[in-house]
């Protein structure tokens, strides 16, 4: 081997130095080759057997960096990346022990170490020469690293297109001059069901022998896209053919071909791109499908973008509104707005279907002739694989003629709602299961049923009797018999009992209703109120007893009247209580009215009534009687409650009466079995009780009651007559002295508490049975005073009239019972009523003939700590003074000189005044404009009393 290199080498030399020779040029050949590796563009370096460069040119600075300089006499090593080194020194070795290359020594490219230390991509051509003997090598070193850059590039642009190819969604082949498919990508194989190695080599015809057109007819090779490219070297975009590679399903496709011309500019190749459009031929098809049902539905229909812009419209829809398709087509649906809908309407219904929902609700919408009418509108969204809103599709239905036929139909239940519900007859539905369902106004009228009880109600809740008063099992009810039997049932009179209290005459008729099936479905019951006409009938009935009973009641009239007159003449002609008592009873007891009478007082001492004057009773029958009603507890029955309310009791069937079970007793065994108990009041004391007894049968109603009222009044007013009469004109008196040190009196409690003195100036009688006390204050602050009584239950309000330090005048309001007015309803007159220290004196005076006895046990009764002192006879001069006083005040009326004493004790007569007007009056529970009404009247008849008359004048 290493002979051929030295014949190789020496040819070489040879050639060179023959090309010298020739040139005509005189060269000196040391000369010129030096000039030419001097100036060559490409690196030149010579190398020994040892790899110790010998030469190198100025261009190799250029390639790698070093001056020739720095590279003479050092290893090629140096230039070697350090990975190659090794293979470098060993290919060497191997090439001088045996003379073979292990590499091709032309344009073989390595890469080299450049000074900088960075790699440069160069191409080698080696060559083997000797010089003076020598064996070297010399090569000639090309930079290639734009070379290599493009190739890279190049590359890069080749494997790009590669996998796009590859991996594109569109098939892509290329057909040579002959037909034959010389390039096909992946998808192309899928979309002929073949590999593409498959394809490769094949005919297109031989592939495409089953393709169809639009109209799925055979595709003729004249019309083969790449036929016709090859045919008019034009290309050809958007051919739609179908394929039918599986026998279940058909493939359409969009083929696009294009021709690639040589250098020539003949049709070399042609490409086509394949689109696999069977998803877009199966929408498109769904949506003709669609749009065939939408222009043949019978509802108008409309389709819209997002914006709301109108891009279709069936016939219906034109037919609905009155605008044809061209009209409506890039409108907005704003051209049907009536105007009946505000903004909130339209915000709502955009958020609905913007938000993906949809939306459904009536519209009333105008048509283009301005006529306005009802929709059921429902908006949905029309939305894209990803989700994406890609339009809106709305549906109108005309619903005018059935909102025409929903009012219609409203105005008539409407109108026979307002027939049953003014009807004058209740009427009631009754379903197959006995339940009401449906009452109108006048039906709940007549039961008394409450709107919120109709579902409760059953017929055990309204008592219902026939009209022989027997009750009606809820079987027989007539609306019962209707759903049991299915026949109608007429005009049964029934009387129903109402939860009210009230009852109710009715004509009950019942019907009973049946569906499409002869089945029983409900009942309806009518009910006419004749309570007038059955009470009417009833009424004349009642009439004629009654007339009866009047003739009879006017005879016992008579009969009372004729007592009463006696009775009256008795009490005017009577000088003391004794002789007035014993009159009345006398009269009373001996009338054809009642079998006997008895007056009695009540003993507080022992709650017993005690008998003063009888008539009609022996004492002995007097005195069983007497007990029969003290045994039996009179305060239960119609004596004590006579004298609790002051008003009269009776009790006209003595054997039925629970609070007079003793006395009942006692009135068989007598022979009469009613009895009253007549109060003797005057203004609000109450001096006894009148008990009578009759043997009639209506005794003691209501008219007969009044009178025996009224007789009770004037027996009281007489007896209060006597007494003052009694007192005026007696030249003697009965004076009486109490102590008490009940602490639970107020007055008592204030001055033990205080340390101080009260005393009673005035006590007048107010409203409610009040009394107004008006007090002298000694020895503490008349605020304190009061401030103390009003924590008293019994003490409505106490004040201040007129203060100095600790003395003063005070009124207080005394609604509980007091020891001044405990012996005022005794018929004592408190003469001196003082307290002090917690000590209450009272001096108070009566008739002489007056029963201390019961007015000492009554007051104990009431007050414990209470004791009498004394009794004194006093003489008691009558002056003219005094009679002239009693002459004025008989002048006034109660209630006059009631006011007038309140107004002077309160210090409105003063001046200034204490007390204003409306401050008294609010005393007295009366309006300011009455309380100066009775001091104007009143004012003015002392006046006129005192101007007019010539005694008191003269007196």
């Amino acid at each position: 081997m290493t002979g051929d290199n030295d014949r190789e080498t020496s040819h070489r030399t040879h050639v060179t130095d023959d090309v010298v020779s020739r040139s005509p040029l005189d060269l000196d050949e040391a000369t010129f080759f030096q000039t030419l590796a001097a100036n060559t563009s490409e690196g030149l370096l010579t190398l020994d057997t040892e790899s110790t460069i010998v030469y190198a040119n100025p261009a190799v600075e250029r390639i790698l960096g070093y001056a020739p300089e720095e590279l003479v006499g050092t290893s090629k090593m140096k230039l070697i990346p350090e990975r190659l080194r090794s293979a470098h020194a060993e290919g060497l070795r191997r090439y001088l022990e045996t003379g073979e290359k292990h590499i091709d020594w032309d344009g073989v490219e390595l890469p080299a170490l450049h000074k900088d230390g960075h790699e440069v991509p160069v191409s080698i051509s080696l060559r083997e020469h000797e010089y003076d003997g020598q064996r070297l090598f010399t090569g000639i070193i090309r930079d290639i690293t734009d070379q290599k850059a493009y190739e890279q590039k190049l590359q890069y642009e080749r494997d790009t297109v590669q996998q796009l190819l590859e991996t594109s969604p569109i098939g892509i082949t290329v057909i040579d001059s002959n037909g034959e498919i010389v390039r096909a990508n992946a998808y192309a194989g899928v979309l002929y069901d073949r590999s593409p190695d498959e394809l490769r080599g094949e005919s297109y015809e031989s592939i495409d022998q089953k393709l169809v057109n639009e109209a799925e007819e055979p595709l003729s090779s004249e019309a083969h896209p790449i036929t016709r490219v090859f045919v008019t070297g034009e290309s050809v975009y958007d051919t739609v053919i179908g394929i039918k590679p599986t026998a279940w399903k058909r493939t359409w496709l969009s083929v696009s071909a294009a021709p690639i011309r040589g250098p020539d500019g003949s049709i070399e190749r042609v490409i086509t791109a394949i689109e696999d459009i069977t998803e877009r031929k199966e929408r498109e098809q769904r949506l003709r499908a669609f749009r065939e049902a939408l222009d043949h539905a019978g509802h108008a229909i409309y389709l819209t973008d997002t914006d709301g812009t109108i891009e279709y419209v069936n016939a219906a829809f034109e037919e609905q509104t009155g605008y044809a398709a061209e009209e409506a087509l890039g409108e907005t649906p704003q051209i049907l707005n009536s105007g009946e809908h505000d903004n909130a309407f339209y915000t709502d219904l955009w958020n609905t279907i913007l938000s993906g929902e949809t939306w459904t609700g009536e519209v009333i919408n105008q048509r283009k002739s301005g006529e306005t009418y009802t929709i059921n509108q429902t908006i949905a969204p029309i939305t894209t694989a990803d989700g994406d809103i890609e339009r809106f599709i709305a549906v109108n239905v005309d619903v005018t003629d059935q909102k025409e036929r929903e009012r219609t139909v409203t105005r008539q239940r409407n109108t026979l709602q307002q027939l049953l519900e003014t009807s004058p007859i209740g009427i009631m539905v009754v379903n197959a299961d006995g339940e009401l369902t449906r009452i109108n106004r006048k039906g709940r009228n007549i039961l008394d049923i409450h709107d919120d009880r109709i579902e409760a109600y059953t017929p055990e809740d309204r008592p219902t009797y026939d009209e022989e008063g027997q009750p009606v099992p809820a079987d027989e009810h007539p609306f019962a018999v209707a759903l049991e039997t299915g026949e109608v049932v007429e005009d049964r009179i029934l009387r129903v009992e109402r939860p009210d209290g009230e009852s109710r005459w009715l004509s009950v008729s019942a019907a009973p209703v049946f569906d499409e099936d002869g089945t029983l479905d409900r009942v309806i019951t009518t009910a006419e109120d004749i309570t007038a006409l059955e009470e009417s009938k009833r009424t004349l009935a009642q009439q004629r007893d009654t007339l009866e009973h009047q003739r009879d009641t006017l005879e016992r009239l008579r009969q009372i009247t004729t007592s009463l007159n006696s009775i009256h003449h008795a009490i005017m002609r009577a000088s003391t209580r004794d002789e007035l008592e014993q009159q009345v009873c006398d009269s009373l007891g001996s009338s054809e009215a009642y079998t006997h009478a008895w007056i009695g007082e009540y003993v507080a001492a022992d709650e017993t009534i005690r008998p003063s004057t009888w008539t009609g009773l022996t004492e002995e029958n007097l005195s069983d009687e007497v007990t029969a009603v003290n045994e039996a507890q009179y305060r239960d029955g119609i004596t004590e409650e006579a004298l609790q309310t002051g008003e009269v009791q009776a009790v006209q069937n003595l054997s039925n009466n629970p609070m007079e079970t003793i006395a009942s007793d006692h009135a068989h065994r007598r022979g009469y079995n009613a009895a009253a108990a007549v109060p003797l009041r005057y203004g609000d004391t109450v001096y006894g009780v009148l008990r009578l007894h009759s043997d009639r049968a209506f005794a003691f109603d209501e008219n007969e009651r009044q009178l025996l009222g009224e007789l009770g009044e004037r027996i009281g007013h007489a007896i209060y007559a006597t007494k003052n009469r009694q007192l005026l004109h007696a030249e003697t008196r009965v004076e009486l002295e109490f102590r008490s040190t009940d602490s639970d009196v107020p007055f008592i409690d204030v001055t033990e508490r205080l340390d101080c003195r009260l005393s009673l100036k005035k006590s007048t009688p107010a409203s409610d049975g009040a009394f107004i006390y008006y007090i002298d204050v000694k020895g503490s602050l008349p605020g304190r005073v009061c401030d103390r009584l009003e924590t008293f239950a019994g003490i409505d309000f106490a004040r201040s009239l007129q203060a100095t330090g600790e003395t003063g005048t005070i009124e207080c309001r005394v609604t509980t019972s007091s020891l001044v007015l405990t012996l005022i309803e005794e018929g004592v007159t408190p003469n001196s009523v003082v307290v002090e220290d917690g000590i209450g004196r009272i001096i108070g005076e009566t008739a002489p003939e007056t029963n201390i006895r019961p007015i000492i046990e009554g007051l104990q009764a009431t007050f414990p700590e209470t004791e009498f002192i004394s009794k004194r006879t006093v003489t008691q001069s009558t002056s003219s003074e005094n009679v002239n006083a009693e002459i004025v005040f008989e002048s006034l009326t109660d209630r006059q000189q009631e006011v007038l004493e309140v107004a002077y004790h309160a210090g409105y007569f003063d001046s200034p005044r204490r007390a204003s007007g409306e401050e008294i009056a609010e005393t007295l529970g009366i309006s300011s404009a009455t309380f100066y009404q009775h001091i104007r009247k009143g004012s003015r008849r002392m006046l006129d009393k005192l101007t007019t008359d010539g005694s008191l004048a003269t007196g």
